[in-house]
């Protein structure tokens, strides 16, 4: 047949769609982990910024954060949004998410553990 493509074709047209599924407007939380003998070593303040651009209390603009870098990139085709703040529990207790970045705490130690053990405790 005439219009049909190859498997290569194929493969870059799913491809595409899979990409084209992932712009827009996105509501993003970053989140600050601590485990039994460690923590993230920026504040939540620090993080809103460098993910973000807001200020908060650090008293410094960040101009060029991951936000803005992918947006800039995507010609505006993609944006991150920090996801609304709300209060909720992470099984441990209350934790807040304030202006996109939350804090949560696992109950496994980061020394000694694998990254993926680490991924996993939080994801779970």
């Amino acid at each position: 047949q005439r219009n049909r493509r190859t498997e290569e074709q194929q493969r870059n047209v799913d491809q595409l769609r899979r990409h084209l599924v992932s712009l827009g407007d996105k509501s993003v939380v970053a989140v600050r982990v601590q485990t039994t003998d460690a923590v993230y070593g920026f504040s939540e303040a620090v993080l809103r910024r460098e993910v973000f651009g807001i200020r908060g209390n650090t008293g410094q603009d960040d101009t060029l954060n991951l936000s803005s870098g992918y947006e800039q990139c995507s010609y505006g085709a993609l944006t991150f949004n920090p996801l609304a703040s709300e209060t909720g529990n992470d099984g441990g207790g209350e934790v807040s998410i304030v202006d996109g970045v939350v804090t949560i705490s696992v109950d496994v130690a980061a020394n000694g553990n694998s990254d993926g053990t680490v991924r996993n405790a939080v994801t779970n």
